[in-house]
């Protein structure tokens, strides 16, 4: 549904303001969902959490099929908010059925990059022919159907390293009181805002100033996808990049290279390059969640998890707002100052590797 899912609010009757109002209303009843998301992740057991968030995510698909207006989206959206509150919970999960450092680094790349990867390469071809053999509202039922599917595969999750609620009560307010699970935290933010920042208009700059059509901008999607399916393999395959830092090293590199060719290029297989290198950006997320289940001990697992996505939630939904008054300026400023951001931060995970900062804090280097 991602592709289409902005056609198919203007086709209710929304205007751009009103679309980007729903998108703005999801983006913020999914960072209040997280709060209480991470507190029940250590109350229940994790798969009957998973497989409830992913029945309301089928709710909420149902709801999109059905509504009439572009405003009925809104509270729709609200059982989609209340299922990705449960992803501290798969967080947590991984972190949890990992044996070691390069283990969890694997297991997050392969569950969290290369599957979800594969599933954007097929997704957007599947949900274009339901449409048009159909309609765009049945794109959404063969999505419910699709996520019942899931409900059922992760109720039947094997029990095996199940975690289950600490002896230790933690709270959000002690777990931010961990130097190096807050410093963890605000690096994700600063990694996300900095890679949204450059990525959030480049297909208007494409389409506004380089005369490439919509159609060739929708497939670059794959693209992204083909891109980090390759990084992470690369990440799972080779021992030097499971190091986390590492590993996120170079998704960033190939982001900041990505912005490089955005920047001086003038012709489509530059562009197309540049759109493989992108897909730096969800393996940077998800090798980012990987460290973080290493620099925090387990009983701050669900609320570290929780914090750090609320606060890149921050940067995702910031930087696109600022992107669109540098893109006002120049239509490469966006693009420019995420390069810049992201080389700053490259720079400085160099300085913390060398100096060992992160590990200092933890008092548990090896999880580097």
């Amino acid at each position: 549904i991602q592709t289409l899912w902005p056609l198919y609010i203007a086709s209710l009757g929304a205007s751009p303001s009103q679309v980007g109002l729903v998108l703005g209303a999801a983006g913020v009843m999914r960072l209040v969902a997280l709060v209480p998301g991470g507190a029940l992740a250590d109350r229940f057991a994790s798969k009957r959490f998973i497989a409830a968030g992913q029945a309301a995510m089928a709710i909420a698909f149902l709801g999109y099929a059905i509504v009439r207006t572009w405003w009925q989206l809104i509270p729709a959206e609200l059982p989609f908010a209340l299922g990705a509150a449960t992803y501290p919970s798969i967080l947590t999960k991984i972190a949890a059925i990992s044996s070691d450092a390069a283990d969890r680094t694997r297991r997050f790349t392969m569950i969290n990059t290369i599957g979800p990867a594969v599933g954007l390469l097929l997704a957007p071809i599947a949900g274009g022919f339901i449409a048009s053999q159909l309609s765009v509202r049945s794109v959404f039922i063969f999505a419910a159907i699709l996520t019942v599917a899931s409900t059922a595969m992760f109720a039947n999750l094997s029990r095996d390293a199940e975690p289950h609620a600490s002896e230790v009560t933690v709270s959000y307010w002690t777990t931010l009181h961990q130097p190096v699970i807050l410093v963890w935290c605000l690096l994700e933010m600063i990694a996300i805002f900095s890679l949204t920042l450059g990525m959030a208009l480049i297909p208007n700059y494409l389409h506004n100033f380089q005369g490439i059509s919509d159609g060739v901008i929708g497939s670059f999607a794959a693209l992204s996808a083909a891109g980090s399916i390759a990084i992470g393999l690369v990440v799972s395959r080779i021992p030097f990049f499971r190091h986390s830092l590492n590993g996120i090293g170079l998704a960033l590199a190939a982001a900041a290279a990505a912005f490089i060719l955005i920047i001086v290029g003038n012709e489509l297989f530059t562009f197309i390059v540049a759109y493989v290198l992108l897909g730096g950006f969800f393996a940077t997320w998800t090798l980012f969640e990987s460290a973080l289940g290493g620099v925090a001990a387990r009983r701050y697992h669900a609320r570290a998890y929780a914090i750090a996505e609320i606060l890149s939630g921050v940067g995702n939904a910031v930087a696109p707002v600022l992107a669109g008054f540098l893109f006002e300026v120049d239509p490469r400023a966006p693009v420019i100052a995420g390069l810049f951001v992201t080389m700053l931060l490259i720079l400085g995970l160099i300085i913390v590797t060398r100096l060992k900062l992160l590990s200092r804090m933890s008092g548990a280097h090896k999880a580097f």
